[in-house]
This record gives C-alpha cells, structure tokens and sequence, in this order.
C-alpha cells in the first residue's frame, strides 16, 4: 500500500538539501527513485518540509536505510527529522 513521508528538518538549508540530491545522483525534475511516485520541498521559516509518496513503506524504508542515511552521514547530518507516515487512501496523477 502508499504511503505519505512527511519530513520537518528544522534548521535544514536548501544547500544541504541540493548537497544530498547530489550525492544521491538524482538532478531536479530528473529521474526518480525506484518505488517513489510524489517529491517535493518546500522551504518553511522552520527549515524543510519534505513530502514524499512512497509506492510501498517498505521501499521507502530499504531507500534510507540503503542510500539515504549513509549519504546523510557522510555530510554530517545525522540529526534526524520529524517524521510521519500516513497510508495512502487514494491520489490522483496528470494524465
């Protein structure tokens, strides 16, 4: 089943986000993630705010345990964000 990631990253900056986007190999309005159907930030008086739609809880949780957090750790960034996961009921895509 779907599922929404929510990330708040308090005190996150754009720069570090474009830093873990690189390192992830992935390019702005390039190829995705295997198993992600949704991404988006926004930028927030907080931080960031991450949404994200997973085909799958369990491939969301293989990608940061696999890429994520390795990648995050070797830039130093080993605080970890709020985060909620809700199922997904039902969505809609361009057509």
């Amino acid at each position: 089943m779907a599922v929404v990631v929510e990330h708040y990253f308090d005190g996150a900056s754009v720069e570090l986000y474009d830093a873990v986007i690189s390192a992830l190999g992935l390019t702005p309005h390039g190829p995705h993630v295997p198993g992600i159907l949704f991404h988006w930030v926004t930028v927030t008086e907080q931080g960031l705010h991450v949404t994200d739609v997973w085909e799958s809880r369990e491939q969301y949780e293989q990608f940061v345990r696999e890429r994520l957090a390795p990648i995050n750790h070797a830039l130093g960034n080993d605080t970890a964000p709020r985060e909620v996961i809700s199922e997904v009921y039902s969505y809609l895509t361009a057509g």
